[in-house]
């Protein structure tokens, strides 16, 4: 099951943090489309009595290569 109202609230949560350092002090969390998907999956997805599927996950990106 898919519940979209818990990934708009775990969504609004993330766009109200804001970063602490530098440039980007201030700056509220913008969620890139990739991340986006993450925390929809995540979130989102839920069992027959309404609690989340996952209580954890592990997510893994790799750094790009510069050659």
């Amino acid at each position: 099951m898919f519940d979209e109202n818990k990934v708009e609230r775990a969504a609004e949560f993330i766009r109200n943090l804001k970063h602490t350092k530098e440039i980007w002090h201030g700056v509220p969390f913008d969620l890139l489309p990739w991340q986006d998907r993450i925390i929809r999956d995540i979130f989102g997805t839920v069992k027959d009595n309404g609690f989340r599927q996952y209580n954890s996950a592990y997510v893994e990106i790799p750094k790009k290569l510069n050659l």
